[in-house]
């Protein structure tokens, strides 16, 4: 046997080991779960991003479909639009309302030098001060002849997109493709912010669309182009959408959109996430530069990671706390187990012994009650014989009465004493067979055939004292055959496994008769209690009373359904092994 200190030793190097791995979880915990914010925050990020590349790839097809819109109204005119038919197209299609970021929807006619004189002349027509602006020196023109809202556009009004390099470019790439093209960065004359732009141009040919550059340079008749200011477009697309991140929008060298100032409320000196996505849209390559902003970190601070930590470590230190508080009480704490288990020794000792007193006086008692009893009884048969026929009816009835109490007196003090025994150590307990026991119990009661039995089959044998089992049916049966309708009445004996509990066999006996009520089920279990005058009905109110000791010393249970039919039923509900671990919860 180990020594208290080789005790101490063992159980400090222990206690110690277990902190250690609890300190090595605490650990695994906090980086597992700073790994799993970690990538929801990226994913989120990410998420937002494509959704803004998205919202902005979105709003450029639309605006693509309303310069479409225009070139098919055109076409529709036989290649050939007047500015007040344009203006009419523009009104009814609406862009300025189902399209904000539009400052104008316009066309652009090819004018080359030998056509420019009766170009002039039929523009000057509808608006005598229209001109091409600014000069050059190229053979060919492409001046924004029409524009709605021509209030808000009136300096684009015959601007040649010949006179700049990007504007210029894209006209003949879209010319030559006969696709959508964008220009590179420009400002707008319409701007008076100077703030970076583009054009957006469609070509419309006559005859509809042709496949060989030759053909689409040989029908080429003009364009149908929006102006955009590039802060304008991005505010309309981006601040709709509650968004955590910030953008940079570049076109090579040239940047067309900024939220990374200083001066940008929004904008992180260290963001969280950042990234770049290009993209070739209508003939140019935009950059966007995107990373989060504060509303960004705001929105996915997560403590959670550090509250794992925090509270790993305060469970740490309570465990080394609890370890120094152990070591120190352990000796007090076993000591004063130690003096409760001596307690409760002497109580049980107790116990046994006030056990055997009580049976004793029981035993006692009842012999010493009995004797006047059956002295009683002599005298009053010797009373009988003194007189006899000149015993009066009056006189001899009192005698029989008299035989009776004392009768019933006997009953009362031989049922004491079997109360007392009942539970006690009697006969050795064994497996008992249930049906085997039935019978012995019937046989006590011989000249009563009129009960039926019925027992399961497979009913496996329950451990038991035989004697006080067999008690337990004689008083059921007993007490059936009491409080039956009639004498013979039909008594129900029957035995199966309990469906509800698979440890318990299920004892029912029946009688016809007048049912208890269910608000003496609990009443007739106790003590001399009968539901009849004993003078109408023979009964000490002892025998329930034993059952339910005897049953419940087995860890069983014994009760009175509450059942649909008119029979009195009691239900045994009796173990199949003795001393359960978790007994039979009560109704």
């Amino acid at each position: 046997m180990k020594s208290p200190e080789q005790i101490d030793a063992h159980l400090h190097w222990f206690h110690w080991v277990i902190v250690s791995l609890s300190i090595i979880l605490t650990m695994l915990a906090w980086w597992f779960t700073k790994t799993q914010v970690d990538e929801k925050i990226e994913g989120k990020f990410r998420r937002e991003s494509q959704q803004a590349i998205e919202l902005i790839s979105e709003r450029m097809q639309k605006y693509e479909d309303a310069l479409w819109a225009g070139v098919s109204a055109i076409q529709a005119k036989g290649g050939d639009i007047s500015a007040a038919e344009w203006r009419v197209f523009e009104q009814s299609f609406g862009v300025e309302v189902k399209y904000p970021g539009v400052l104008g929807l316009g066309v652009i006619f090819y004018v080359p030098q030998h056509k420019l004189k009766g170009f002039l002349e039929k523009q000057r027509m509808e608006r005598p001060d229209f001109h091409i602006h600014p000069p050059h020196d190229e053979k060919e023109f492409f001046p924004i002849t029409y524009i709605e809202p021509v209030e808000n556009n009136s300096k684009a009004v015959g601007l040649d997109m010949v006179h700049e390099t990007n504007r210029y470019t894209a006209a003949k790439k879209a010319r030559d493709t006969g696709e959508a093209q964008i220009t590179g960065p420009i400002v707008l004359v319409q701007d008076e912010k100077r703030t970076p732009g583009f054009l957006f141009f469609t070509p419309f040919y006559a005859g509809g669309k042709y496949e060989s550059l030759e053909e689409r340079r040989k029908n080429f008749i003009g364009m149908v182009y929006a102006p955009f200011i590039a802060e304008v477009l991005m505010n309309g697309v981006l601040m709709k959408e509650e968004l955590h991140v910030g953008f940079r929008l570049r076109d090579g060298k040239e940047t067309l959109y900024d939220q990374f100032g200083e001066n940008q409320k929004e904008y992180d000196q260290n963001p969280l996430f950042k990234k770049t996505i290009s993209i070739d849209w209508y003939g140019r390559k935009w950059e966007f530069d995107i990373q989060t902003t504060q509303s960004f970190k705001k929105a996915t601070d997560s403590f959670q990671p550090l509250t794992i930590l925090i509270g790993g470590i305060i469970i740490d230190a309570l465990i080394i706390f609890l370890i120094l508080a152990l070591s120190r009480t352990n000796k007090r704490a076993i000591d004063f187990a130690n003096s409760i288990n001596k307690k409760l020794i002497d109580q049980a000792v107790f116990l046994k012994k006030s056990n055997e007193d009580l049976e004793q006086f029981a035993y006692v008692v009842s012999h010493d009650l009995k004797a006047p009893l059956r002295a009683i009884n002599n005298l009053s048969d010797w009373i009988a014989e003194d007189l006899g026929e000149n015993l009066e009816s009056e006189t001899k009835e009192n005698i029989v009465t008299l035989k009776n109490r004392v009768a019933r007196m006997e009953n009362l003090i031989q049922g004491i004493l079997n109360y007392s025994r009942a539970g006690t150590a009697g006969s050795e307990k064994m497996y008992c067979n249930i049906e085997e026991i039935v019978s012995n119990a019937l046989s006590l009661m011989e000249g009563y055939t009129n009960i039926s039995i019925d027992i399961g089959k497979n009913i496996p044998n329950v451990f038991a004292d035989p004697t006080q089992l067999t008690q337990v049916f004689v008083n059921l049966i007993s007490n059936a055959i009491r409080h039956s309708d009639a004498p013979g009445g039909k008594i129900k004996v029957s035995a199966k496994q309990y469906q509800k509990d698979e440890r318990y066999i299920e004892i029912l006996v029946a009688n016809e008769g007048k049912k208890i009520p269910q608000e003496y089920a609990d009443r007739i279990f106790k003590m001399f209690q009968t539901l009849e005058a004993r003078d109408e009905k023979e009964s000490t109110g002892v025998g329930l009373t034993i059952v339910k000791k005897i049953v419940e010393n087995h860890s069983g249970r014994v009760c009175l359904l509450d059942t649909a039919d008119l029979l009195t039923t009691f239900q045994v509900l009796w173990p199949k092994c003795f001393q359960l671990e978790a007994p039979l919860a009560g109704h």
